[in-house]
This record gives structure tokens, sequence and C-alpha cells, in this order.
């Protein structure tokens, strides 16, 4: 379910659904879910968090759509099984005779696809955090931030510390701050404006600045 929001939300004013599409799993779920995919993408666009979404699905699936969904997708295997075929469509198969079911193997597929752009969005934040860091800090000390997961905070709100092309920092406190991905805001806030943000999961880390890891400069 959350790889389909995902891509029905790339569908959206300011998405970019790139190489996917929504015919095939998406499309099969909602059509054995007796749901209309006109009216999840519509669900998609006013949903605060993907929560909302599997709400509405749970409320209008018809009664036996969801055991239906279940007992399909734990059966299926890509190219219906034909492991010749499968192997030629995703090459590291041969290397991993544990993936069996599709839903595992399209994991393993974004896995690799989008490997490069995880070290670049790791780098990214980490720049972001030191420029978040700097502005922090009245004396001239550099600390060392210790990481927080925030995924599970409903919101964060403070002044915008700093900006890069992908994140952005929000001070959450005298000696913290909140890393948040830019691409999953509704708008672009400007530097020092005050902002308060609605989190999804695994969108938001806190991070503070330990003082026993200061170190003048």
């Amino acid at each position: 379910m959350p790889r389909s929001i995902d891509k029905i939300r790339a569908t959206l004013p300011g998405g970019e659904l790139g190489a996917y599409t929504i015919s095939g799993f998406t499309a099969t779920m909602f059509d054995m879910l007796g749901i209309a995919l006109d009216d999840v993408t519509a669900t998609v666009r006013s949903a605060a968090s993907d929560d909302d979404v599997a709400a509405y699905v749970r409320e209008h699936a018809r009664p036996d759509g969801i055991k239906a969904w279940h007992a399909y997708v734990l059966a299926r295997e890509p190219r219906n099984g034909n492991r010749v075929e499968a192997i030629a469509a995703y090459p590291f198969l041969a290397d991993r005779p544990d993936l069996r079911l599709s839903l595992d193997v399209l994991e393993e597929d974004d896995r690799q696809t989008f490997r490069g752009e995880h070290d670049v969005m790791a780098q990214d934040r980490a720049s972001v955090a030191r420029e978040a860091t700097i502005q922090l800090q009245p004396r001239p000390y550099f600390p060392a931030p210790v990481e927080e997961d925030i995924s599970n905070h409903q919101r964060v709100g403070g002044r915008v510390l700093a900006k890069s092309d992908q994140h952005l920092a929000i001070a959450t406190g005298p000696s913290s701050f909140a890393i948040i991905e830019r691409r999953t805001l509704d708008h672009d806030p400007d530097l020092h404006e005050h902002v308060r943000i609605r989190l999804e999961a695994g969108q938001g880390h806190v991070v503070r600045a330990a003082e026993s890891d200061q170190k003048a400069t």
C-alpha cells in the first residue's frame, strides 16, 4: 500500500512518476478491493498522511476484497513464476534465490535503483546539518550532532535555519533542529520563516548538539 500511495502521489501536480506506472500491482490491487482509482487519487490528494489513505481503503473496500488481495499478492511471483524470464528482467535475481515473491523483488529493485540517489541525499542532508549547527551556536563551536528519529512526531515547528536543493533545517529548540526533505512539503518556506509542518513516517530527524562533543574551532 505505501508504495502505491507514493506512486499515486507522484501523479499529482508537482509530482514525477518517472519510470513507474499505475497499471500493474497498483491498479490490480484497487480493482480487487473494489475501489475506483480516481477515488483513491482524490483521497491521496486530500489526505494528511498515509494513515488517512489506509483508513479510507479499509472503510471502502468490499468485504472480501482485502482477503482476496492478500491471497493474490502472497502467491504472486514475477513473470508468473518463470524464473528465467524473471532473471532476464531483474538480473540481481541470479544471485538472490531467496527472493521469490513479486513484492520482495520490487522492493529490492527499488533499493538498487535508488541506492545512488540515497547516497546523494545523505550527503546533502549532512551539509544542511552543518550549516544549521553553525547558525544555532552563539559561540565559536562546531558540535557533533546526535540524531533522533522523529518520524512518529505528527508536527514540528520553528524557524528555517538552512536550505539546500533537497533538505531544510528547522530550529526546534535552543540547540536542536529538524531536517526535513523538501519534496514532502506543500510549499517552499524562506530562510528564517517560521513554519509548522506535519510529518509522515521517516520524513524527519532531530539533530541535537551534545555539549560533551563540542570542540573549539
